[in-house]
């Protein structure tokens, strides 16, 4: 009998089966929640873009502990990052720990929802059969590359895209169609988010010393060196990733 469901296979030919409960079915989610889900996704994307105009502020070169905070919290981008690192090393400020708490419900929980997001329309979003909005977040081509991806693989997966600066949240989606268990994920993403955290702030830093050192010539140079590997280092997850989804 064929299944009427059909779902991405890994190489050996096995399938990645939704969630089921206990009783072999679907959980199903009340609406409201659902509701709750999309609307924390979007923010997830609207509010970064709102933010933007915050940025103009890390040009002034001396930005108060409390203003980098609000800036990392509401666009938690390798940019406010690489900033942050920089001021640190000439005025020993901000706290890389209070940024990381401040970034934290944008760069780590909000892949959570989307985790979430992948389990509460886990049909439509395999089988690309819901709402336009819905497929415009997480298109479906992406999220069957994700999975993929994560057939066999899982967690490590999570910690790779993170570094190699793929939307983590597209990911998220991809492992809550799937049955991956949500606490191994979850905790492998966090832990590449911190590795990214502290890698970013830490090149930020050294940007910072190169300039005081060797002035603008010298430091714009690194900068196209470090933008050309983060590049190249992203490129190459992103082809593997898409070879899983062709193969």
């Amino acid at each position: 009998m064929t299944d009427p469901d059909p779902r991405p296979e890994d190489h050996a030919g096995a399938a990645a089966p939704a969630p089921a409960t206990a009783d072999g079915g679907e959980r199903r989610y009340s609406p409201t929640f659902a509701r709750v889900v999309l609307w924390l996704a979007v923010a997830r994307y609207v509010v970064p873009i709102l933010a933007l105009p915050l940025l103009t502020r890390l040009l002034r070169g001396d930005v108060s502990d409390g203003e980098y905070a609000l800036i990392i919290a509401l666009r938690p981008g390798r940019e406010v990052m690489l900033g942050a690192g920089a001021q640190l090393l000439r005025l020993g400020r901000p706290s890389p720990v209070l940024l990381f708490v401040a970034a934290f419900p944008f760069f780590v929980a909000a892949v959570w929802v989307f985790f979430l997001l992948g389990r509460v329309h886990r049909t439509a979003l395999r089988e690309g059969t819901g709402p336009a909005w819905l497929h415009r977040i997480a298109p479906p081509e992406k999220i069957e590359v994700g999975q993929r991806a994560l057939v066999g693989r899982g967690p490590i997966v999570a910690f790779l895209a993170r570094v190699g600066g793929l939307p983590p949240t597209l990911l998220a989606a991809a492992a809550g169609v799937t049955d991956v268990r949500p606490l191994r994920y979850l905790l492998a993403d966090a832990a590449g988010a911190v590795v990214v955290f502290a890698i970013t702030l830490g090149v930020g830093y050294g940007l910072g010393e190169t300039y005081a050192r060797s002035g603008w010539w010298f430091t714009a140079a690194a900068i196209v060196v470090v933008l050309g590997l983060s590049t190249w280092f992203t490129t190459w997850v992103q082809r593997e990733f898409e070879r899983e989804g062709i193969e």
